[in-house]
C-alpha cells in the first residue's frame, strides 16, 4: 500500500489513537515476507494532533496468520528504545531503528508502534482508507460500553495505520570497534531557525551532506570536514527538512525546522 502514502502524508485521512490517558495502545500492520531478509527499522507518520514530548517505541512481532490474535498473541522479537517526539516530528514521517536488526524468515510479521499512557491523549498515527491491508490494534484501555473486550485485546482495523517495515537483504554491518570510530555528537543549532544554522560535530572527517524536503527530494548537497560548518537557508521554503551526513557506509540523520 506504499502507493497510497505520499512522503508528506498528503493522502492521509484520519488517525488512530496511540498514547492515551487510559493506556498506551499498539498499532500494527502485517507484512508477508517471501524471502529471508533483515528488519532494520520502522517508519510511521505522526498525525498533527500529537504532542511533542510524548514517548513511543516500535517493534516487530511474529504472527500466525491462520490463527486469531486473540487466540494466539503475537510474539515480540525486536524493538527500539523509547523515543520522545520532537516538534519537527509532528505531521511528518519518523523512522526508529531496532536496537538490533532482526533476521526475518518467510512468513507473516507485524510492524508495530507503541504508545505510552499519559495524563491526556498525546500520540496519534496517521491513517488512510485502504481496506486491502491487514492491520491491528492492541487496545490497552479499559472497555467502555458497548465494547466489552478487556484491556490488551487485539482487534482488526478497517483502515491502515501509516506504518512501514524497513528491511535489508544484506546482513547488517558490525558496529565500530570502539566508540571513537563513530560520530557520537551531531548537533544543529539554532533549531528551529529563520535560515542560518550551524552543524557541529565532535569528530573531523569527510562528510557528504544531503538536505531533503518533506517529499524526500534532495534540495541541497555539500561536503564538510570541520567541527563547525555554517549554512544559510533563508531563501528556502519554510518547513521541516532532513539533514543527512554520510561517512562511508554510515549515515547520520537529524531534522531542522525553517520558520
Amino acid at each position: 500500500v506504499d502507493y497510497d502514502w505520499n512522503f508528506d502524508g498528503a493522502n492521509a485521512s484520519g488517525y488512530y489513537d496511540l498514547g492515551r490517558n487510559c493506556g498506551g495502545n499498539i498499532l500494527a500492520n502485517a507484512f508477508d515476507i517471501f524471502e529471508a531478509t533483515y528488519a532494520t527499522s520502522i517508519s510511521f507518520f505522526v498525525n498533527d494532533r500529537s504532542v511533542a514530548g510524548a514517548s513511543v517505541k516500535v517493534g516487530v512481532y511474529e504472527i500466525d496468520p491462520a490463527v486469531s490474535l486473540n487466540t494466539s498473541a503475537p510474539i515480540l522479537l525486536a524493538s527500539s528504545d523509547p523515543y520522545e517526539l520532537k516538534l519537527q516530528d509532528i505531521n511528518s514521517w519518523v523512522t526508529l531503528k531496532l536496537t538490533s536488526p532482526l533476521s526475518l524468515i518467510p512468513g507473516s510479521w507485524l510492524a508495530a508502534v507503541q504508545g505510552f499512557s499519559s495524563f491526556t491523549d498525546t500520540t496519534f498515527i496517521g491513517a488512510n482508507g485502504n481496506s486491502n491491508s491487514v492491520c491491528y490494534q492492541q487496545d490497552n484501555c479499559p472497555p467502555t460500553p458497548p465494547n466489552t473486550n478487556p484491556a490488551g485485546t487485539w482487534v482488526s482495523l478497517n483502515g491502515s495505520p501509516m506504518i512501514r517495515l524497513n528491511v535489508s537483504k544484506n546482513p547488517p554491518l558490525p558496529p565500530p570497534n570502539s566508540i571513537e570510530e563513530g560520530l557520537r555528537n551531531f548537533n544543529i543549532f539554532p533549531n528551529p531557525t529563520n535560515g542560518s544554522f550551524t552543524i557541529e560535530l565532535d569528530k573531523i572527517s569527510n562528510y557528504d551532506v544531503f538536505v531533503k524536503n518533506m517529499l524526500g527530494q534532495t534540495v541541497y548537497t555539500s561536503k564538510i570536514n570541520t567541527l563547525r560548518s555554517n549554512f544559510d537557508f533563508s531563501n528556502y521554503k519554510k518547513g521541516v527538512y532532513t539533514i543527512e551526513l554520510k561517512d562511508n557506509d554510515i549515515t547520520y540523520v537529524e531534522k531542522i525546522i525553517l520558520e
